[in-house]
């Protein structure tokens, strides 16, 4: 359900890390949480059960060798909780890099991390009162929604992208703002160019730190300058920079790559990074046309 939620406003989510160490760490943690649910799931049916007087009593039941398995395995849920919070903490440290949408997923995975360990310790101190256990259930689903919203949103922005991408569908991605321009090294309004039969190809990688680094200011670029975006076709590729004949036909070598043409000839591109900017790059290449 939290899947279905948070995907459904994304026009191309991903649910699987595309880099293999991340996914398997990743899903050892969810798996981690899953243990730690069913370990929780025993205890709680152990404390109803067989309820102690003091937590004296409890203590000594859970390692007593006449006690019932699930006396005993009472100890075995809050050593699993400790060990499973020590491991995230380092993974959510990390996750929060990614950006203001990471950073505040992560921030609330972490406060409620804290807050139920800290009502798992009521539990223990106050002998499990059944509303505090209800209570410490709801927060443990509160981190498993915001868990799975935190790995489906690294999967989506980690993701490949291969094949034509609307403009629209690429502010999902969180570096798009994150590295957009300032103001003052867009084209001015007295500098707009005429784009009459102009069009632009723009070859990218999602993947691609130069992608990252140069597709804001060009988008936001062609935006200032009025380019009307029906000119403009934007074109994800793999790690192997295939897709259809698209890349034999530009023979797109690097990424990105922006190929400006004017009545269907090829009047000049942009490769990789700009010689000069992209602004000033782009207005000789409509220039010498």
């Amino acid at each position: 359900l939290t899947v279905t939620a948070y995907s459904a406003g994304l026009p191309r989510p991903r649910f699987f890390l595309s880099d293999r160490t991340q996914r398997r760490k990743t899903l050892l943690l969810l798996s981690g949480f899953v243990a730690l649910g069913a370990t929780g799931a025993l205890t709680a049916l152990g404390d109803t059960l067989f309820r102690p007087s003091s937590l004296a009593a409890g203590i000594l039941s859970d390692w007593g060798s006449q006690s019932h398995f699930l006396e005993r395995l009472r100890i075995l849920h809050p050593i699993l909780a400790l060990g499973w919070v020590a491991a995230m903490i380092p993974w959510l440290q990390t996750q929060a890099l990614g950006g203001a949408k990471f950073k505040f997923l992560s921030r609330w995975v972490l406060m409620l991390l804290v807050g139920n360990l800290s009502l798992g310790l009521s539990n223990v101190l106050l002998l499990a009162p059944l509303a505090l256990q209800v209570v410490h259930l709801l927060v443990a689903n509160l981190i498993w929604i915001f868990l799975i919203a935190l790995t489906n949103e690294a999967a989506t922005a980690d993701s490949v992208w291969i094949g034509e991408i609307k403009s629209d569908e690429l502010s999902q991605l969180e570096w798009i703002s994150r590295n957009l321009p300032p103001d003052d090294l867009l084209i001015s309004q007295g500098n707009r160019p005429h784009w009459d039969g102009v069009e632009v190809v723009a070859f990218i990688g999602t993947w691609c730190g130069d992608t990252h680094e140069q597709l804001p200011g060009f988008l936001q670029i062609l935006k200032s300058a009025g380019f009307p975006e029906n000119q403009l076709k934007i074109i994800g590729l793999g790690r192997d920079k295939k897709f259809g004949d698209w890349t034999e036909r530009y023979a797109i070598a690097r990424l990105p790559t922006f190929v400006v043409s004017r009545g269907r000839k090829e009047i000049g591109r942009i490769v990789e990074s700009p010689v000069v900017s992209l602004e000033a790059d782009l207005q000789r290449i409509l220039g010498q046309s």
